[in-house]
């Protein structure tokens, strides 16, 4: 709640107070949500430091989506929360893997909300490891996400990618 309410040294505090003993969460049906949205937190308040740890408990579930509860809500690939955490991480070679799937099941089982979560998010790591042909694939990746965010009402989303459309070109 701190984080989406902009309080992010709050938000930034207690997340590192979670990350650093992971191991007192119950492995129940809300274990997976809870670290899921640890990562938002992560990404929000660019935390770095708690993304490691984290990201070692969700690798094995890479290729799974993370469901809430079967008739309330699910968040979407794991693996696009493994590429946020990776680019935090600043392994962005092993981030852009994580996205490319995400992406791929997001348009599989046709989920037009994580296909743009997911475009934003490989866009800010384009944008950060700024390598030869990054900002271009960041553009179209951003234009895709603002598409989509803008029919279906992604406030958050469409929020992520003007912002990150500000950002100049790497040189």
């Amino acid at each position: 709640m701190e984080a989406l309410a902009g309080r992010h040294d709050e938000a930034r505090t207690k997340l590192r107070a979670y990350a650093a003993d992971l191991d007192v969460l119950v492995f129940d049906a809300i274990w997976m949500p809870a670290l899921v949205a640890f990562v938002e937190v992560c990404r929000i308040v660019d935390a770095p430091e708690c993304a490691r740890s984290i990201y070692e408990r969700l690798v094995p579930y890479a290729q799974t989506l993370c469901v809430v509860s079967l008739n309330l809500s699910e968040m979407g690939p794991v693996s696009r929360s493994l590429g946020v955490l990776a680019s935090l991480m600043g392994d962005y070679s092993r981030a852009e893997l994580h996205f490319a799937d995400a992406l791929a099941t997001s348009e599989r089982i046709g989920a037009p909300p994580h296909v743009a979560r997911t475009s934003a998010d490989y866009a800010r790591m384009l944008l950060s490891r700024g390598g030869a042909g990054d900002h271009e694939r960041a553009h179209a990746l951003l234009t895709q996400a603002r598409s989509i965010a803008e029919r279906i009402g992604q406030g958050g989303v469409l929020a992520d990618v003007n912002g990150l459309a500000e950002q100049p070109a790497e040189p």
